[in-house]
C-alpha cells in the first residue's frame, strides 16, 4: 500500500501504514509480520534505490497476492552487529555469485524474492560496512535453498527461516542501489521497520487491553465485577495511558517520516516504548 501510485500502489503515507499494521496486529499479529517486511522494508527499498527496471519487474510480485519479499540481513554471527556479516558476492562474467547463509528469515519459505545484503571484497575489521551490497535475488534461481522452519514460542502463523546460498548466480542488474552501499539502504529499511514494530505492538496490546476490561466485568469476587475494585481499575487505567503514549510515538515518527524529516531517533524510541509496553 505505500508503493506509489505510478508504480500500481495505493501510494499510502508512513501515518496510514501505521495504523493498519496496528489494526492486523490486533486480529493476526503473524499475518501483520509478512504485510510489514513485505510492504514496508522490502518494496520500500526498491521503490527508493532500485531502477525502473527493477521496479517493475519485482514491485507488481509484491502487490499481487502470490507471496511475500524477505529481507535477509540477519546471519547466525551477526544479527544486531548486522557490519559484520560474512555473506560474499563476487563476479561471475556478467552477473554475480552469492555464497552464505542467512537466519531468521521472515517469509522465506513464500517469498518469490529476497534482498540480500552480502560483502563484496575482503572484509576489513577497521571499516566492517565497507563493501556491503544489497542484491535483489529471486528465490528461484538455482544454489537457493530453504532452512527448516524456527520452532517459536510466538508469531507461529509467520514462518521463519534460514535462506542458503550456495554458489547462488544471479544476473547483473541483481544489485539494488550502488555496490558498496548496502549497508546505508539495510538501516535506511530498518528504521522504517521500527515504526512497523511500533506499531505491531500496540496492535496486540490494544486487544490484550480489551479482553482484559471484559473479563474484569465478567468475573466476579465478593459479589461484585473485579472491575469494580479500585486497586484492579489503577492497573487497567496505566495500561491504557501507556498504550496512548505508545501510539503517539509511532504515530509521530511515521509523521516525521511523510514529511521527508530525519526519524531514525523517533523510530527507535516507538519500538523501545511500544515493545517493552506490550
Amino acid at each position: 500500500m505505500t508503493i506509489p501510485e505510478v508504480d500500481g500502489g495505493l501510494g499510502a503515507s508512513a501515518v496510514a501504514f501505521a495504523l493498519v499494521l496496528e489494526e492486523l496486529s490486533a486480529a493476526w499479529p503473524s499475518l501483520a509480520v509478512g504485510v510489514a517486511v513485505n510492504s514496508g522494508i522490502v518494496a520500500g527499498s526498491i521503490v527508493r534505490h532500485g531502477t525502473a527496471e527493477q521496479r517493475k519487474r519485482w514491485l507488481p510480485r509484491l502487490m499481487d497476492g502470490t507471496g511475500l519479499g524477505a529481507f535477509a540481513l540477519t546471519e547466525a554471527t551477526s544479527g544486531s552487529d548486522a557490519a559484520s556479516l560474512r555473506v560474499t558476492a563476487r563476479r561471475d562474467g556478467s552477473g554475480w555469485r552469492i555464497d552464505g547463509q542467512k537466519q531468521f528469515i521472515t517469509n522465506a519459505r513464500y517469498a518469490p524474492l529476497a534482498i540480500v545484503l552480502a560483502r563484496v571484497g575482503e572484509f576489513d575489521a577497521e571499516r566492517t560496512s565497507a563493501g556491503i551490497t544489497a542484491f535483489v535475488v529471486p528465490l528461484d534461481a538455482p544454489g537457493i535453498s530453504i532452512g527448516p522452519s524456527e520452532r517459536k514460542m510466538g508469531l507461529r502463523a509467520s514462518d521463519t527461516s534460514a535462506l542458503i546460498l550456495e554458489d547462488a548466480r544471479v544476473g547483473g542488474d541483481a544489485m539494488l542501489g550502488e555496490a558498496g552501499k548496502g549497508f546505508a539502504i539495510a538501516m535506511s529499511g530498518l528504521d522504517g521497520g521500527r515504526i512497523g514494530i511500533a506499531a505491531q505492538s500496540v496492535g496486540i496490546a490494544r486487544r490484550a487491553l480489551e479482553l482484559a476490561r471484559a473479563y474484569s466485568k465478567e468475573r466476579k469476587q465478593f459479589g461484585r465485577p473485579i472491575a469494580d475494585f479500585e486497586g484492579l481499575r489503577f492497573k487497567l487505567a496505566k495500561a491504557d495511558s501507556d498504550l496512548e503514549a505508545a501510539r503517539l510515538l509511532a504515530l509521530r515518527a511515521a509523521w516525521l517520516r511523510d514529511r521527508g524529516r530525519p526519524f531514525t531517533r523517533e523510530a527507535a524510541m516507538a519500538k523501545l516504548y511500544a515493545s517493552e509496553m506490550a
